[in-house]
């Protein structure tokens, strides 16, 4: 190429140049600081799951995963005992079990404790349990049709819950989050990093001190087609932090998977999950 083609082709250049230069200081450039402004947001939001959250646990057979909130940490399950083929496994004591209520939990699936500052400076047990109707589903299967209904798993559970905290609850659902109403919690709020997810909530406040000690307690109440599950966290009423908002921003990492669960050869009897370090329930 010639001088004189490139000294003609240098105001085209010069010219696209400074489109271009227009253009990132233009609409390109406010799609660009968008976008930015997106990733930094997106970053933000993980690093306040990092702070506030445990890694991703999960029940498999069942379709279940969650990040469990800091510093909960899972307990061991009961092994269920060797058995010979066709036989049925004898019952197995449950130490995850809150026996400091005076009840059982139906459909326990997982169970997490944390030791937690209290306005004293000690340290107090917290507990967190994720219960299901999967395993009614198993029973209905094994027993071809006898067993607890699946449906009323949640219906169910608040009526255990009541007995034992001395609560009734009132019919329907509150507008807002009174203690010891149901309503309607919406996590999270707003569809941008995870679907949101209804869930029915009730805060509980027992009007007597359970074994001597005030509790507060927390159910998060979900379904989706056949599943139901619950969360019911429980730490006494001193507790310095505010684990309920941790648990809210755990929910947000929750996964279900609403097929009902079916029999496997190879799967082991019970609801339990699998063991791991902790200490019985029996803290209160």
């Amino acid at each position: 190429m010639n001088q004189r083609i490139r000294d003609g082709l240098r105001p085209v250049a010069l010219g696209v140049a400074a489109l271009a230069g227009l253009w990132l200081h233009g609409c390109g450039s406010e799609v660009y600081e968008q976008r930015l402004q997106e990733t930094a947001a997106f970053f933000a939001y993980m690093d306040k799951l990092n702070d506030n959250l445990e890694p991703v646990w999960r029940r498999q057979d069942f379709g279940l995963s969650m990040r469990p909130p800091k510093p909960f940490q899972l307990m061991p399950a009961p092994v269920p005992p060797e058995v010979e083929e066709g036989e049925e496994p004898p019952p197995v004591e449950d130490t995850r079990q809150p026996v400091f209520l005076g009840t059982e939990l139906p459909g326990l699936i997982e169970a997490w404790r944390a030791d937690l500052p209290s306005d004293g400076g000690e340290q107090v047990p917290a507990f967190l349990y994720f219960l299901g109707n999967h395993q009614r589903f198993l029973d209905l299967a094994r027993s071809e049709g006898v067993g607890a209904d699946p449906a009323t798993f949640l219906s169910e559970l608040e009526i255990v819950l009541q007995q034992a905290l001395g609560v009734t609850l009132p019919e329907g659902e509150s507008r807002q989050a009174d203690p010891n109403t149901r309503y309607r919690e919406r996590l999270p709020k707003e569809e941008r990093y995870a679907i949101p997810k209804d869930f029915t909530a009730i805060d509980f406040e027992p009007p007597e001190p359970i074994g001597g000690v005030p509790l507060r307690l927390h159910l998060y109440q979900y379904q989706t087609g056949q599943v139901q599950v619950a969360l019911l966290m429980v730490y006494p009423a001193d507790v310095r932090d505010r684990p309920q908002e941790r648990l809210k921003l755990a929910l947000e990492t929750l996964n279900v998977s609403g097929q009902a669960p079916r029999p496997q050869r190879s799967s082991s009897e019970g609801e339990a999950g699998g063991a791991s370090p902790g200490r019985p329930g029996r803290a209160f």
